[in-house]
């Protein structure tokens, strides 16, 4: 966004605030008003929705704090101990997922975008075509997938509000060809939340 002179752009147009969400998320809430209501009243530059953790082991990355500074912790970078420590109401510790449907203020933009960020690395199944152009695919792990995520920004940010949103109306993520988070889960969330928008 800053080289391609999109940021400088928005700046001209006198925009302020920028939603940045997951497409693999049919019913995220592209314009919500009470999460930019949110940040503008804890006076920060940037702000999160979050659902909580259906258990310990979804695959979800988890809000948190790294060094005092907001931060997200991958599901594939937790430990065990940590996504099943609870507090004195049995509530997970580490139970706010980060559903990528993040608001930031175009000053957070600008300082964000002069800095590179880290790889994370997962051990995944990955399907290829052998030496006799035959497909391969793998029951075990057997390739590492590296990729940047937007959330190890939020370290260059003094803080950041978390608005937590109901599950059932903000977030069916479409994450797999089919079971959990499956096409077919997340068009069933969908109707489910328009039949519910009608009574």
């Amino acid at each position: 966004m800053r080289k391609s002179g999109v940021l400088q752009d928005m700046k001209t147009r006198g925009i302020k605030w920028v939603f940045i969400a997951g497409v693999d998320n049919i019913l995220a809430k592209m314009v919500d008003p009470l999460l930019t209501g949110l940040a503008l009243e804890r006076n920060c530059l940037a702000a999160g929705k979050s659902v909580v953790k259906n258990n310990p082991k979804e695959r979800v990355g988890v809000f948190c704090r790294r060094n005092k500074k907001p931060n997200v912790i991958e599901y594939t970078e937790i430990t065990d101990e940590m996504a099943e420590a609870v507090d004195n109401q049995g509530e997970l510790l580490y139970g706010e997922s980060h559903i990528l449907c993040n608001l930031f203020n175009i000053k957070a933009l600008e300082e964000i975008a002069t800095n590179k960020l880290p790889y994370h690395s997962a051990f995944k199944k990955a399907k290829y075509i052998d030496e006799n152009g035959n497909l391969i695919e793998p029951t075990e792990p057997n390739a590492y997938k590296f990729e940047a995520f937007i959330f190890d920004a939020f370290e260059r940010l003094e803080d950041m509000a978390i608005m937590r949103v109901k599950r059932e109306e903000e977030f069916a993520p479409v994450k797999n060809a089919e079971g959990v988070d499956s096409p077919e889960t997340a068009k069933q969330l969908y109707l489910n939340f328009i039949r519910n928008r009608k009574k």
